[in-house]
């Protein structure tokens, strides 16, 4: 059975955050839980013809960074890092 197509998860002005690489024990910030703000949608093909979408996200630390949607998740409401999109 096919897996459904899920299409595009995020708005701008979504409150995003993005897991540690690797599985870090978030020893060294750099490569801990990072929180951000969507700025942008984007809706890229690859090689093969398939459309993925990614988004351009304005990182807490003032960093910009342009990751794939698999990567990004959605910040819990009970987080202290949650704000609500206005």
């Amino acid at each position: 059975m096919p897996r459904p197509i899920v299409g595009q998860t995020f708005n701008v002005d979504d409150r995003v955050m993005k897991g540690p690489a690797n599985g870090s024990s978030g020893a060294n910030p750099s490569f801990g839980t990072r929180y951000g703000v969507i700025t942008e949608c984007l809706l890229k093909r690859h090689k093969n013809g398939a459309r993925h979408h990614y988004y351009k996200v304005l990182w807490d630390t003032k960093q910009r960074g342009e990751h794939a949607q698999h990567v990004l998740a959605a910040i819990p409401p009970d987080s202290p890092h949650y704000q609500p999109s206005t």
